[in-house]
């Protein structure tokens, strides 16, 4: 019988998880390859950089149209701004079934989305196939693939990286044997961050997304380094220091910068430098 993606992802969230390697599970992902490779030319881009998000991510619109049109994904159009026409591939992404609406708003908007599991793992595999963001840490709200750096094969040069990282809070305490092994685990997790983020490039980075990560993931990064950057999104990360603030206002191609609900109470006098900032967000 033939299905929409939408209609395939349904019957999976009926049967549950346990036919991840039937054939239904595949024909599905076929399907959903196809509707991928049917995307118009702009729209592609817009589709794999969903991927930056974690499994079960609510995605709201305003900073992800921002994010588009920061990236260079969206062109200049006479009629409507970048904002308005990234807008404009959402709504197609809605239409097409890709995302699944979670708010809408009384004129019709999609104001907030999410990502079918499903659909996010096929958009991981098209990523690492094309190179076009590179994942270090676990996607899936389940685990999956913990503390693993994702990057193309044949493909030494980061593009874009997406950053998941713990997301406990803070100020616990170790305590107890189950604290115990969790401290052993994050130090492994560190040591082995700290090695695939050496063997890759950085310099060409143009995206780097550290949503809610807690403790700093990645220490080898100097922001300062990131010359070619355009995105930076460090919501949550409340361990920026003065430091790396004043390194962030170095990097005069940034178009995007996010540090919300990171606990800087005040800006150095560089960030005037950013001329082509075009968003910056500091709310609590």
């Amino acid at each position: 019988e033939n299905k929409t993606p939408a209609e395939w992802m349904k019957v999976c969230d009926r049967l549950g998880s346990g036919l991840s390697t039937s054939a239904m599970m595949e024909r599905m992902r076929r399907i959903m390859s196809l509707s991928y490779h049917d995307l118009p030319y702009h729209l592609k881009a817009c589709f794999l950089y969903l991927s930056v998000f974690r499994e079960g991510y609510e995605i709201k619109r305003g900073p992800l149209v921002r994010r588009w049109a920061a990236e260079g994904f969206v062109g200049g159009r006479r009629e409507c701004t970048p904002e308005e026409a990234a807008g404009k591939y959402l709504d197609e992404f809605v239409g097409r079934s890709i995302v699944t609406p979670t708010r809408v708003v009384n004129n019709g908007v999609v104001r907030c989305c999410k990502v079918h599991d499903i659909m996010l793992e096929m958009m991981t595999e098209k990523c690492m196939e094309e190179n076009f963001i590179s994942l270090l840490g676990s996607p899936s709200k389940h685990g999956h693939q913990q503390h693993a750096m994702m990057v193309a094969a044949g493909h030494d040069k980061i593009r874009r990286l997406s950053v998941h990282g713990a997301h406990t809070s803070q100020g616990k305490q170790a305590g107890g044997v189950h604290d115990k092994h969790l401290c052993r685990r994050r130090i492994k997790k560190d040591e082995e961050q700290d090695d695939v983020l050496s063997s890759g490039d950085l310099s060409c980075v143009h995206s780097l997304l550290m949503l809610r990560c807690i403790e700093k993931p990645i220490p080898v990064i100097s922001f300062a380094k990131l010359k070619l950057i355009r995105v930076l999104d460090l919501e949550g990360c409340r361990w920026l220091s003065n430091h790396d603030l004043e390194d962030i206002c170095k990097l005069s191609l940034l178009r995007y910068l996010i540090l919300r609900d990171t606990g800087v109470q005040r800006l150095p006098r560089l960030i005037g430098r950013l001329k082509e900032l075009l968003t910056l967000d500091i709310r609590e």
